[in-house]
């Protein structure tokens, strides 16, 4: 995803498709413990208030048919749930009640 271009109405995303467009579950789980809050919050500012617009952008297509355009505004909202109670419920990258590095996540 590192070189995806957004589609034209999301190029305001473009800046974060390399660190925040990620394919699987465990990279969004491990970026997001392993950023900083300031990071997080940047992504998350930027993000959410577009979230509707990538949501509806996405539901023109089916799920198992979302053109590879589009695929990097999928895996940017995946990553913009994931760091989504960071920011609203912890202040804090992780709640750290149990050792994030000791999660295993299967892809």
């Amino acid at each position: 995803m590192k070189t995806a271009k957004l589609p034209d109405e999301f190029s305001d995303l473009q800046d974060f498709v390399s660190e925040w467009a990620l394919e699987h579950r465990a990279d969004r789980f491990k970026k997001r413990y392993t950023s900083s809050i300031d990071d997080i919050r940047r992504y998350y500012d930027a993000i959410m208030p577009r979230m509707e617009a990538i949501v509806d952008h996405l539901n023109q297509f089916p799920v198992d048919d979302i053109p590879e355009a589009s695929q990097p505004l999928l895996y940017m909202s995946l990553s913009g749930v994931e760091i989504s109670r960071a920011v609203e419920l912890w202040d804090a990258p992780d709640n750290y009640a149990f050792p994030a590095e000791r999660v295993h996540i299967d892809q």
